[in-house]
């Protein structure tokens, strides 16, 4: 056993420049991606997790050191692409969550609730009351069936099509558009699961002008911000049932698909 650990120190110290740059894009990862990058997972779990990834990646085979030829100029820039390059597929992670904190914005701006805000213990940011629950609920639906697993599998792989030092970041305009896309189209689908709230949230308002018209001493504030938020809370309570083939599901698909665009995008040209 001894023998064993002290052959893999071995060949990680044989290797410590592909280690290292290994290490970079997990870095790169974990800087921005849900639930590595809050303050709320210990520095030194992040080490030693980024470590360990690090160590079975190199020592699995898959992934080789690349020729360096332009001296310590060329060596900081494949670092620079090695960490851009985990950064962009944390940023693919972390623009799916903040999809949640948009849906949510826009159910409490309907309901009352846009006034109060709590803090996001994630990110240590105020974040709405709504957009947090949502935030939570599919975090917890993402970690328990695999997906976080799945992305860090998705990472592992980059590395058949990226190899070190090869990923192509400078005139990639093509991603760059294909990001703007990506954004653009989870934000409609954010749109379309907070529209049930936001439709009936209009409903009333418009009811309750008419009302106003019919009756114009009543008090449009005190009856109007009850109604909204019993009325809101209603329609999420009975959107709760299928919370998860409503938002877990698509946003799972959407993001694998998007994953790999990304890292076929950052691929080096053949």
């Amino acid at each position: 056993m001894e023998t064993d650990a002290a052959q893999v120190l071995a060949d990680i110290f044989n290797n410590i420049d592909l280690f290292a740059l290994v290490f970079l894009r997990l870095v790169g990862f974990m800087a921005i991606a849900p639930l590595f990058s809050g303050p709320t997972f210990p520095a030194m779990a992040k080490a030693g997790f980024g470590l360990s990834f690090a160590a079975l990646t190199v020592l699995s085979g898959a992934v080789t050191a690349p020729i360096i030829t332009g001296g310590l100029v060329e060596y900081f820039a494949v670092i620079a692409g090695e960490f851009f390059t985990g950064f962009m597929i944390g940023f693919i992670v972390y623009l799916m969550f903040a999809v949640f904190y948009y849906v949510g914005q826009l159910s409490d701006y309907q309901i009352g609730f846009s006034m109060v805000s709590v803090m996001d213990p994630m990110n240590q940011v105020q974040a709405p009351i709504t957009g947090n629950l949502y935030y939570f609920v599919f975090l917890a639906f993402f970690v328990v069936s695999g997906g976080l697993r799945g992305v860090l599998l998705q990472l592992f792989n980059t590395y058949e099509l990226i190899p070190p030092g090869k990923a192509f970041i400078v005139g990639n305009t093509g991603l760059l558009a294909h990001v703007f896309y990506m954004m653009g189209g989870y934000f409609e689908l954010g749109l379309k699961i907070a529209m049930p709230v936001i439709a009936a949230i209009i409903v009333i308002d418009v009811v309750l002008g008419v009302l106003v018209k019919a009756s114009p001493q009543m008090n449009v504030f005190a009856v109007g911000m009850p109604v909204k938020v019993g009325v809101g809370l209603i329609i999420m309570w009975l959107m709760a049932p299928v919370m998860e083939d409503l938002m877990y599901r698509p946003f799972e698909e959407r993001l694998f698909q998007n994953l790999y665009d990304v890292i076929r995008g950052l691929a080096p040209i053949p």
